[in-house]
Parts: C-alpha cells; structure tokens; sequence
C-alpha cells in the first residue's frame, strides 16, 4: 500500500509512508497491502466527471504541500460545483489528521455545519 517513492507501492510520494504509517496504531494488525482489484478501480477514478452534478452544500479541504493530490485538480473540480466552499490548508497529505491541523479542520468543519445545516458547534 505505502511504501518509499522509489519502491512500488500505491501510495509512493515522499510523505505517503510516514504519514500513513503515523496513523496506523503500533498494536494494530493492519498489513501493508492492498486488495489487487483496487488498482483496477483506483485508475478509473476521476471525481471531476462527477463534480458538477454535487449540488448540496460542500467543503473541499484540500492540503497545499499535498505530494500525493494536486491542489489544481481539487481547485478544478471544487469550481465546477454549484455549492461548494474550497478552504485549503498549509499541510501535507497527511497531517490533517493529527495536532493543530485536525483541531482547525474541526473548527472549520464545525463552521460549515452550522451554516449550512444549523448545527451547533460546541
């Protein structure tokens, strides 16, 4: 699944390994792999198709060092939904899920839902 960016692997940028393995808790059983029938499904994988027909309310929260999902793309298909907010972040791929990162996410996430849905964020 993970692996260094001169190793195959699915996920082969530089902060794929230790971001993803930063998430994997020591005692877990989790293995280093992936089902082969996902890279079939994986290449077919274009949500800039789809994009335009999202018509609720929407946060993209794309990351701006990605390594791994380019920010245009996102840009791109974030522009072609009818009710989207793009909030993009100074973060890696990966660190969203972590620290400060995450609490921000949070608090911007707990925004969006209470603007759009009424929910409160406390």
């Amino acid at each position: 699944m993970v692996s260094d960016p001169d190793q195959f692997g699915v996920l082969n940028t530089p902060e794929c390994k230790p971001g993803y393995l930063a998430l994997v808790p020591e005692e877990s059983l989790w293995k280093n792999a992936c089902p082969a029938a996902f890279l079939l499904t994986v290449a077919l994988y274009r949500p800039i198709a789809y994009a335009g027909k999202v018509g609720c309310p929407a946060l993209i929260m794309p990351a701006e060092k990605d390594t791994l999902i380019s920010l245009e793309a996102v840009r791109k298909a974030a522009s072609k939904m009818k009710n989207a907010r793009l909030v993009s972040l100074p973060i890696g791929h990966f660190e969203i899920y972590a620290d400060r990162p995450f609490e921000r996410a949070v608090e911007i996430q707990g925004d969006f839902l209470a603007e759009h849905f009424g929910m409160r964020t406390s």
